[in-house]
């Protein structure tokens, strides 16, 4: 998910400011707005400390885009309003969250590796590296899509990823990578595994070698998150998975969910799995 653009402000009359933004800034849809009241409630020097604490913040955790283009100095509070407004501060940052502005939350760590298959050209791959202490492994068959996820990791120096130029699958064998459409235009994270189930994309195709996760994973390795981006090969993924997903119960980020009543849906369905929300085309499930 692309990183959202935000700007942090403050102004005495809050219509004045959103009408200038409306006419200046062409990125914003949604606009979010804390108000004091007048008797006992914030001063200049007060919102202005909370802008200041606010840029830091989206700062230091990394997670959106910032549109300001200058930063407030951090003004000199008394200790008894420093105390009044980090309180205000802290109300704000639990406020956020719940009205879908998370750009102000670090993402949590597992220590735990994570599999993340269907890399394309590893544009999630500094997240996912961030995100974990332990191994990302990435599997990309395309091999101009894996070259260019190859440059991404060198580019971010993500030293705990293992990057495989193969695909995930229910075991290990060759299969054929459709990898230009009809017209000859390169599928690139369209690519897809030559499958009677699967409507065909072109004709021009790749030898492939999958590989499954139960194979490649140390029986003692813990796997905390499974990533499936496979265009409808997600199902064989997960039945070459089943030991690590009986054993681990990771979660799972899939593209596309099991058929009904196939083995991987009644697999899932006996471990306990059940859908908690979609986000970007992608189906999340866990288990209790």
């Amino acid at each position: 998910m692309a990183a959202p653009t935000i700007y942090i402000g403050q102004g005495d009359v809050v219509r004045t400011r959103l009408e200038d933004h409306f006419i200046n800034k062409d990125f914003w849809t949604t606009a979010a707005v804390f108000v004091s009241n007048a008797a006992g409630g914030l001063n200049r020097a007060h919102a202005t400390w909370l802008e200041h604490a606010l840029i830091q913040r989206a700062i230091q955790v990394d997670q959106s885009h910032l549109d300001n283009g200058k930063e407030p100095q951090e003004p000199h509070l008394s200790e008894p309003e420093r105390a009044d407004t980090q309180t205000f501060l802290r109300d704000m940052l639990q406020i956020l969250p719940l009205i879908g502005l998370k750009c102000f939350e670090k993402p949590k760590t597992v220590a735990a590796p994570m599999a993340h298959a269907g890399a394309f050209f590893g544009d999630a791959l500094p997240a996912l590296s961030k995100a974990t202490r332990g191994t990302v492994w990435a599997f990309e068959p395309n091999p101009q899509s894996f070259r260019a996820a190859q440059i991404t990791a060198l580019m971010n120096d993500l030293k705990n990823v293992n990057l495989m130029n193969c695909a995930l699958g229910a075991g290990q064998e060759q299969r054929k990578l459709v990898v230009r459409d009809f017209s000859g235009r390169s599928l690139g994270g369209l690519s897809q595994i030559v499958d009677d189930r699967f409507a065909k994309r072109g004709d021009e195709t790749i030898d492939i070698a999958t590989i499954d996760i139960d194979t490649l994973a140390p029986r003692t390795s813990a796997v905390s998150i499974l990533h499936l981006d496979l265009e409808g090969f997600e199902e064989f993924a997960l039945l070459g998975a089943t030991e690590i997903i009986k054993r681990c119960r990771p979660l799972l980020i899939l593209e596309t969910v099991p058929s009904p009543n196939s083995d991987a849906e009644r697999s899932l369905k006996a471990l306990g799995y059940r859908v908690r929300r979609t986000f970007d085309a992608n189906t999340l499930l866990d288990c209790d």
